[in-house]
């Protein structure tokens, strides 16, 4: 891997976590501002989303109440016109999630920054590579959730599985992803096989970074109309930017065990307190 080049200020030997637990801790209580503001931008970035999904779920519904019978044809073409959507929608997220990136970079080493300035100089960085792989995320939620679709009136097993393959393999490996391209100057292939790699080579802390991001969302199974205009809001507003840096300082360990210690040393708990 190459390391992103950047200016960076750290704190006080003194002011330094001792471990990762401590890092959180230190971020949440020292920069809770700046993760307020980050929710606010993940509410104006996925609000087109929520509204889209929150109008396809009415629809839904309408067509549901209105038929006799349920048309599997009609159901799919209606689910896939609503997929292919998400599609454009995930990589206008992708776009912007590049300047969220660069931030939580630089709050998870401890490096100082001008919020402003630094997401703009992160989309810059990163808007190429976020739109590779968020329409490739994209291809795939569609092609899974489809064929999960035509499963839903037969065969509830395989209907829950190909969501649990959807939301269990490829959730974290974009998370991956994009913190390696947040993070080094690889090629973005390079980067989605390597995330792969470090997937399979720690599984656990990977799944862990699923439950944490995609458990609220649970909530999302009430089939009620305000739990599933509400739920999502306070989920991206409240939970996510929270939910994000958790799992970046587990990424960022991970980074450490498989990639820094051998390539990069100088970045090996980067933003703490490391004894002499």
């Amino acid at each position: 891997m190459k390391q992103r080049k950047s200016n960076n200020t750290d704190f006080l030997i003194s002011d330094l976590p001792k471990n990762r637990f401590e890092l959180f801790w230190d971020i949440l209580k020292n920069q809770w501002r700046t993760i307020i503001i980050i929710g606010l931008i993940f509410l104006i970035v996925f609000l087109p989303m929520i509204i889209v999904r929150y109008y396809n779920m009415l629809v839904l519904n309408d067509f549901l109440i209105a038929s006799d019978e349920v048309n599997d044809a009609k159901l799919i073409s209606l689910q896939m016109s609503y997929y292919l959507l998400f599609i454009g929608l995930l990589w206008f997220i992708g776009i912007c999630l590049g300047g969220i990136a660069r931030i939580y970079k630089k709050m998870t080493f401890n490096e100082g920054y001008f919020l402003g300035a630094d997401y703009f100089k992160g989309l810059k960085e990163n808007s190429k590579e976020f739109t590779i792989i968020f329409i490739i995320y994209g291809l795939i939620n569609f092609i899974l959730e489809m064929v999960s679709l035509s499963f839903l009136l037969e065969n509830s097993f395989m209907y829950y599985l190909f969501k649990l393959i959807n939301y269990g393999l490829f959730t974290p490996l974009l998370f991956i992803a994009i913190s390696l391209c947040a993070l080094y100057t690889d090629g973005v292939l390079k980067k989605i096989k390597s995330s792969f790699y470090l997937y399979i080579k720690h599984l656990p802390l990977c799944l862990l970074i699923a439950v944490i991001i995609e458990l609220p969302l649970l909530l999302l199974m009430i089939p009620q109309t305000f739990i599933q205009l509400l739920v999502p809001i306070i989920y991206v507003l409240g939970y996510l930017p929270v939910a994000y840096l958790i799992s970046q300082i587990i990424l960022y360990h991970i980074f450490d065990v498989e990639i820094n210690r051998v390539s990069f040393p100088e970045l090996v708990e980067k933003g703490m307190y490391k004894k002499e």
